[in-house]
């Protein structure tokens, strides 16, 4: 993913993982920088 791209709630994603891609849904988009724990 390229953080020059703007992304919205509910585009479908791709992102070189490992030998292989990944996939996913974007589900929540956050405007400002946020700490998660997790």
């Amino acid at each position: 993913m390229s953080k020059n791209k703007s992304y919205n709630e509910g585009d479908k994603v791709e992102w070189d993982w490992g030998n292989g891609t990944a996939s996913g849904e974007v589900i929540k988009v956050y405007t400002q920088k946020q700490t998660l724990k997790i």
